[in-house]
């Protein structure tokens, strides 16, 4: 079929809600533009087919109460962004794809980008059950992506392998907002939100660096996993905030940032762990990792500090409490020394 000579070259998307069980949009050579924001009905499906773009006209959205399969391939990714071509692009143009409690979402291979016009380019709240690997999250206006409470919602889980925040405006790359959550699907020890081997860089543009991760809200079990990401060039790399979960931030490269990881909230049992700060010179400029708390305890063991980091931890706001535990205060520990007295060197690989 052909698409040229119209108004809009490609295949319109009226909005509504989608009811069959499985809509499929394939690769017809043309791109589909949402005129206005549908849903995915709940219990139906959308599968989008590798090589599809899906062009977003302004302040709309997609909207996700059923399934959401949106699978490409590394020479046929799936493109989500705006209408708009050249240096008309700009952040923000759209809204956001959102997945609401009881929704499932897969996608792998997408690249999500100038959106973000409300709040994230992509919104994910409790309840739902979404995977997002190998894809990318950029030129959001505000937060690349959004984990937000739905107080009373079923449970559910994110789980984030291989991706990339970049860009994202107003930031944080990656924001999980608890509320005042008391998760229960957290008993058989998986993590409710995890984000590994991920990139989450330059969030904040002309200028105004932000918060690369941001973890805020009461969360009463522990169940956040950041786990092999690289982590730089944002403001705060990892922000724990606002009486946060306790969260196991490990082997990660947090660099070049003006502070790594800071802790100003977070629950007793965090742990940060075999992180790499400071990997050929490019070490956080005020702070590896700042701890604001006079109580808090939490774990540090077996990081990389770097060679010539501005500060290696806030030794003043440390509490120790037995074996594995940051050292009480001591002007004598140097930038170099790990909290925990034994320094692995930087990451490999």
């Amino acid at each position: 079929n052909g698409y040229a000579s119209n108004g809009f070259d490609g295949i319109a998307i009226e909005g509504g809600t989608l009811n069959a069980t499985g809509t499929l949009w394939n690769d017809a050579g043309a791109p589909y533009r949402i005129i206005a924001t549908p849903e995915v009905g709940a219990g139906k499906g959308l599968i989008i087919r590798p090589g599809v773009t899906i062009q977003m006209s302004s302040g709309k959205e997609l909207d996700v109460s059923g399934n959401l399969y949106a699978q490409g391939t590394t020479d046929a990714p799936i493109v989500f962004t705006d209408t708009e071509t050249g240096i008309r692009k700009a952040a923000g143009q759209w809204g956001t794809i959102k997945f609401i409690p009881g929704s499932v979402g897969r996608m792998e291979r997408c690249t999500v980008e100038f959106g973000g016009g409300t709040t994230a380019g992509l919104w994910v709240e409790r309840g739902s059950d979404v995977t997002v690997t190998d894809s990318v999250i950029r030129f959001s206006k505000g937060m690349g992506l959004y984990y937000r409470t739905n107080v009373g919602a079923p449970p559910g889980r994110l789980l984030v392998e291989r991706s990339r925040f970049a860009d994202n405006v107003q930031g944080p790359g990656v924001n999980a907002d608890w509320a005042s959550l008391d998760l229960g699907e957290n008993s058989g020890g998986a993590a409710v939100v995890a984000l590994r081997d991920s990139v989450v860089e330059r969030s904040g543009l002309s200028g105004a660096r932000r918060t690369g991760v941001r973890l805020s809200g009461s969360l009463t079990v522990t169940g956040v996993v950041l786990e092999g990401n690289i982590i730089a060039n944002n403001s705060t790399g990892v922000l724990l905030f606002d009486g946060s979960a306790a969260a196991t931030i490990r082997c990660n490269r947090i660099l070049n940032n003006t502070t790594g990881v800071a802790l100003t909230g977070a629950q007793n049992g965090t742990i940060v762990e075999s992180n790499d700060f400071g990997t050929t010179g490019l070490g956080n400029t005020t702070w590896n990792l700042q701890n604001t708390s006079s109580s808090l305890l939490f774990q540090a063991p077996r990081n990389w500090w770097g060679v010539n980091p501005a500060s290696s931890y806030d030794l003043a706001a440390i509490r120790v409490t037995g074996s594995g535990y940051v050292a009480p205060v001591s002007a004598s520990l140097g930038p170099q020394v790990d909290p925990a007295g034994t320094s692995a060197g930087p990451l490999s690989g």
